[in-house]
């Protein structure tokens, strides 16, 4: 599982050895992968010896609270 901020686009880059072709959800071919939402990213990698997949969930984190610590104050010793 992979977190990503709303608005954040996190670019995939798969460590890999002898692969010939890539095949991403959308169809796309790179070797890297933007993901821009939440979701499942899955990919079909091929080389001469066959085909192997994977899935990755991606979800988006909440959006920070606003902080308040409320009214300033000043504090004098006595």
């Amino acid at each position: 599982m992979m977190c990503s901020c709303a608005g954040e686009n996190i670019l995939l880059t798969p460590v890999f050895s002898n692969v010939d072709t890539w095949l991403w959800q959308d169809g796309s071919t790179a070797a890297t992968y933007t993901v821009s939402g939440a979701g499942l990213v899955h990919v079909v990698v091929n080389n001469s010896c066959g085909s192997a997949f994977d899935t990755i969930q991606v979800n988006i984190l909440p959006a920070t609270p606003p902080l308040d610590l409320g009214v300033d104050t000043a504090l004098c010793s006595g």
